[in-house]
C-alpha cells in the first residue's frame, strides 16, 4: 500500500501477505489497530511521519524514516520477532512491544540516533536477543520475568542504556 500525497494511511481492515509493505512520503502517518500479517515480513516506510500499528503478526520488521526527520515508530507484535531489515528512525524514537514466547531476536542495526529507542517482550521468560546494533539517546530492553537478554550486537545510548 503506497500513499502518494503525503497523506495518511490507516489500517482499518486486516492485511495479509508474504511481504506487507506500507509507504506514506513526506510526513503522512501511517496508522491503525487491525491485524497485519507478514508472514515473512512488515516493511514500513515513512519519511517524517509518526507510525503507530498495534496489531503486527510477523517475524521480521523494517522502518525506513529519515535520520534528521521528526518521525517516530510505535509497532506492536504478537509473533516471535526473529530477524529484522536495517532500520533508520526519527527523531520522535521507536518502540516494538512483542507478546510471543520466543521473544525478540534483532539481526540488523536499528538506530534511532535522535530519540529513544525501546524494545519490550510482555510474555514471561520470552527473551530479548540483541543481534543487530542498538543506537538512540536512551536505549530500553525489558524482558518480564525471567526473560533473558543477551547478545553481541552493540548497544549505544547517548544518554543512557536500561535494562
Amino acid at each position: 500500500m503506497t500513499d502518494t500525497v503525503a497523506g495518511p494511511i490507516t489500517v482499518g481492515g486486516a492485511l495479509s501477505g508474504t511481504t506487507v509493505t506500507l509507504t506514506a512520503v513526506g510526513a503522512g502517518v501511517i496508522s491503525g489497530a487491525s491485524l497485519i500479517t507478514g508472514s515473512t515480513a512488515v516493511q514500513i516506510v515513512s519519511p517524517t511521519g509518526a507510525v503507530n500499528l498495534s496489531n503486527l503478526a510477523t517475524p521480521s520488521i523494517t522502518a525506513t524514516q529519515t535520520a534528521a526527520g521528526v518521525g517516530s515508530v510505535t509497532l506492536t507484535d504478537t509473533q516471535a520477532l526473529t530477524s529484522n531489515g536495517a532500520s533508520t528512525i526519527g527523531t520522535g524514537g521507536f518502540s516494538l512491544t512483542d507478546s510471543a514466547a520466543g521473544g525478540i531476536t534483532t539481526s540488523a542495526a536499528i538506530n534511532a540516533t535522535g530519540g529513544t529507542l525501546k524494545l519490550t517482550d510482555t510474555l514471561a521468560a520470552a527473551p530479548i536477543t540483541v543481534g543487530g546494533a542498538l543506537n538512540g539517546t536512551t536505549v530500553t530492553l525489558t524482558a518480564v520475568g525471567a526473560g533473558a537478554i543477551s547478545g553481541g550486537g552493540l548497544i549505544t545510548g547517548t544518554t543512557a542504556v536500561v535494562w
